[in-house]
């Protein structure tokens, strides 16, 4: 994957990103070597360039790659963050919670398993 920086075009490898995070107008993508790279994409194009490969939007400002979620963490039943490999927290919006929640599952392997039917009954959406 091609991205354009302020210091150059730099050739990322999707599987290497972490996750990204929109600041203003600007993304930054964070790395497993612990750089940050920094592009002028809207968070809608970084999502069409990562649709292909295990990425999963969390909230307004986040994308998360599946591979580097290391677990799911619960504070009440509407409070619930991510927890990646290199021990950053991020916010799940709760609107996107059972969505997220499907897609990890299904990563892992689990989507035939109990759990998904817990995450229909735990979440349920309040009219």
């Amino acid at each position: 994957m091609i991205i354009k920086t302020n210091k150059g075009i730099i050739k990322v490898s999707p599987e290497k990103i972490l996750h990204v995070e929109c600041v203003n107008f600007f993304c930054l993508l964070f790395l497993e070597d612990g750089k940050r790279l920094e592009c002028s994409c809207s968070l809608l194009l970084m999502e069409k360039k990562l649709f292909r490969h295990k990425f999963s939007k969390i909230g307004r400002s986040y994308l998360v790659n599946l591979d580097h979620v290391m677990m799911l963490k619960r504070y009440n039943s509407r409070k619930w963050s991510v927890v990646m490999d290199n021990g950053l927290e991020l916010p799940i919006a709760y609107r996107r919670l059972v969505r997220f929640k499907k897609e990890y599952l299904q990563e892992r392997g689990d989507a035939n398993d109990d759990a998904l039917n817990e995450v229909k009954y735990r979440t349920r959406q309040i009219p």
